[in-house]
């Protein structure tokens, strides 16, 4: 599967060289000017990773990232020419995974690429964004969808994080303790929180809690995926990264 990025620039020259390199170098790469236009890119083809200046003609980074966020998990490097120590640390504070400042060693720049969709949930190494669970459902975490014909059901970061868990882990008895800690790494949280969670992902999934198909429980020790052979295969590919924070 092509991995898509998408770069945000003003500065046409910039932008166009990026592009260039980053498609020479097997990436599928849109470069868009401007907010607007980012949003309707992202659209048509969500991206897996998204490269921009701190700020452009219609606004700045940040403003894309929360719109976007709203939609989806994404991942963001700033390349910008500020340099500024504290706009620096406020981006990687607030949601840039990288910050890069122009002019840059592109090498160095595409390593820093490769190394956010690695550490990404859902990056490059994923086959199909919508990975099939068995019996028509569906998850595409990057957007946070769970689907089953023509229903979709919207997963919050913390549904979306603890279903990523699960599928990284098909068919593993997973402890309460190691959940807790993955999926609320940032915040406390009781068995009964997530308790609460695999109630919510069942409901979504469709499942029965009294006879549950997909998410089962081992009294006392914790909870298990059980998923199609397909998502078996895709939760071998993928990476075990640090779970991203939630918005």
């Amino acid at each position: 599967m092509e991995t898509r990025l998408l770069i945000l620039d003003s500065d046409a020259n910039r932008r166009n060289e990026l592009v260039r390199s980053l498609r020479d170098d097997g990436f599928a790469v849109v470069g868009v000017d401007s907010i607007a236009t980012a949003l309707e890119a992202a659209h048509q083809a969500w991206p897996h990773l998204v490269l921009a200046d701190l700020r452009v003609v219609d606004g700045s980074a940040e403003q894309l990232a929360s719109e976007l966020n709203r939609l989806g998990d994404l991942s963001f490097i700033i390349v910008s020419a500020v340099a500024d120590v504290a706009a620096r640390v406020h981006a990687l504070n607030r949601f840039a995974d990288d910050y890069v400042i122009h002019p840059y060693c592109y090498d160095e720049l595409l390593a820093r690429v490769r190394r956010v969709l690695r550490r990404t949930l859902i990056g490059a190494r994923l086959g199909d964004e919508r990975i099939p669970l068995g019996d028509g459902r569906w998850a595409d975490l990057s957007r946070r969808l769970i689907g089953n014909g023509d229903q979709v059901h919207h997963l919050t970061p913390t549904e979306a994080r603890l279903l990523g868990l699960f599928l990284l882990n098909p068919g593993q008895t997973l402890p309460l303790s190691l959940i807790l800690q993955r999926v609320w790494f940032d915040a406390p949280a009781s068995t009964n929180t997530l308790w609460e969670y695999v109630r919510r992902l069942r409901a979504k999934l469709g499942d029965d809690a009294r006879a549950p198909h997909y998410i089962v429980s081992q009294r006392g020790i914790g909870y298990c995926l059980r998923a199609s052979d397909s998502a078996h295969d895709r939760g071998r590919e993928l990476y075990h990264p640090p779970l991203k924070r939630a918005r």
